[in-house]
């Protein structure tokens, strides 16, 4: 039993550290990523959402450097049972509506000639895919990365553990003084949270692709070590 409680706990660790420990996790509980380009020229986070699902969101934490950014929902119909709405734990919650999420960067840094933008969503998984679709300006990310799904994220001003996904998209373009960001979402999904970073350099910097967020089943047998260690312990 001994043997066994820390084979579990070890394994579990092991499986944690295999997909967290080669990037470091700078958003809690969201597990969002500082790009590797270091210190942006403008960070824009949404964890928390509040009011009426249609119209524009201002963002409300992380929110530094130069622009601004807001997050528009008008690009949404369909269906009205269930209605989108925001939910108890702050998400945006399509319902029985599908569309197209945009968010609009504007006074940016332009003096350089080209800008890294880097996009991260987390959302809860619903009845269809989620982003299928992922653009600036209509262009496809340089570099796109599905990080997997996280368990027992809380999301909100209330506890409300759920299974939650990670997108990361990178683009190089040319310098502007403001970009629109575009994806898409089906029917009952939650969107959590989002992050967008950008750079404004000379030339092209590329933003190093985060790891994996740690999966269900590696939290899962961690947690299941460090019970059985608990009770050993207390025997």
């Amino acid at each position: 039993m001994k043997t066994l409680t820390r084979t579990l706990f070890a394994a579990g660790v092991a499986a944690l550290l295999g997909t967290a420990a080669q990037a470091q996790v700078t958003t809690d509980p969201y597990l969002f990523e500082t790009p590797s380009f270091g210190a942006a020229d403008g960070t824009f986070e949404w964890d928390t959402f509040a009011g009426s699902f249609a119209g524009t969101h201002a963002t409300d934490v992380g929110t530094t450097g130069t622009g601004s950014a807001v997050l528009d929902t008008t690009g949404f119909s369909g269906g009205f049972d269930p209605p989108a709405l925001i939910t108890s734990s702050s998400n945006l919650y399509t319902g029985s509506h599908t569309g197209t999420y945009a968010i609009d960067l504007t006074g940016l840094e332009n003096a350089g000639a080209m800008t890294t933008v880097v996009l991260q969503i987390a959302y809860i998984p619903g009845a269809g895919p989620f982003a299928s679709s992922v653009q600036l300006e209509g262009l496809d990310a340089t570099e796109f990365v599905d990080r997997g799904i996280a368990a027992g994220v809380e999301h909100g001003l209330v506890a409300s553990p759920n299974d939650t996904a990670y997108l990361w998209a990178e683009w190089q373009v040319g310098s502007a003084s403001a970009y629109t960001l575009t994806f898409d979402s089906d029917v009952h999904t939650n969107l959590a949270a989002v992050r967008v970073d950008y750079i404004n350099s000379g030339s092209a910097v590329d933003a190093v692709a985060p790891a994996a967020v740690p999966e269900p089943s590696a939290l899962a047998l961690l947690l299941g070590g460090a019970a059985l260690y608990g009770v050993r312990r207390r025997r």
